[in-house]
Formats: structure tokens, C-alpha cells, sequence
């Protein structure tokens, strides 16, 4: 059986971010593979692989509730431009780090009871500590 990563803590710079349950997304930024058949005679193929290095984009996407505190949060990140450092700490302790990350997406703010902000984050692709 395997061990969920829900749970966990997720930072940006210092700030403890508040989330929905199950809305955190993270993508590590590994880019994609590109695979590239080659002729080589006699009807056969040799298939080559390259990385797209433009796709190395790490980043993660958070739902949150709108209220005051956390409109503030995302206005301070949304100013940090790409100066944002993005940390999610698991239920196991392993530590997934950000290290250059910008709020990209134009954030709605909802107005009302229980509503919600989806932003998104990208920049490096991440590393472990």
C-alpha cells in the first residue's frame, strides 16, 4: 500500500499556504521527450530521443479560499514577479523546493461566501532536500 502525499505543507516564500483539500498539483518541471524516427534502410527505423529543454518549466497550481488574508497573500506574490520560492513539505517529510517560481495566471477574485481563487505557479523545475 502506498503512502499519500496529500497532507503535507505548502510554502511560498515563509507563507503557510491555506488550500482547498486535494486541489495542490505539482509538476517537478522534468520537460518532455521528444522521439524522432529515423530511415535506417530495409524498411526498418531507428528511433532517437532529444530533451525539449523549452518544457523544463516546474511550477504548481493551489486553490484557496477568497478571503481578505489570502487576496493579500496572492497580491504579494503576484508582485514578486519570478522572485517566489515554492515548498511543499510531505505527510513523510520529504521536501520538494521551487526555487524561482512566478504567480502567471490573472487571478479571479470571486466575491462571496465560500468562493474560490485558483492561481498557478511556474518557473524552475523542482529539486529535493
Amino acid at each position: 500500500m502506498g503512502t499519500t502525499i496529500e497532507g503535507g505543507e505548502l510554502y511560498i516564500n515563509d507563507d503557510l499556504v491555506p488550500r482547498i483539500a486535494n486541489s495542490l498539483t505539482l509538476n517537478d518541471g522534468e520537460g518532455e521527450t521528444i522521439i524522432t524516427s529515423q530511415i535506417i534502410g530495409g524498411g526498418q527505423v531507428d528511433p532517437t530521443s532529444a530533451e525539449d529543454f523549452s518544457t523544463k518549466i516546474g511550477g504548481f497550481t493551489v486553490d484557496m479560499l477568497t478571503t481578505v488574508e489570502n487576496v493579500a497573500l496572492k497580491r504579494k506574490w503576484k508582485k514578486n514577479g519570478i522572485n517566489n520560492v515554492g515548498r511543499y513539505v510531505s505527510l513523510s517529510g520529504e521536501v520538494t523546493i521551487f526555487p524561482k517560481l512566478a504567480l502567471t495566471n490573472s487571478v479571479d477574485i470571486n466575491v462571496g461566501a465560500d468562493t474560490v481563487m485558483s492561481l498557478e505557479f511556474k518557473g524552475s523545475p523542482s529539486r529535493t532536500a
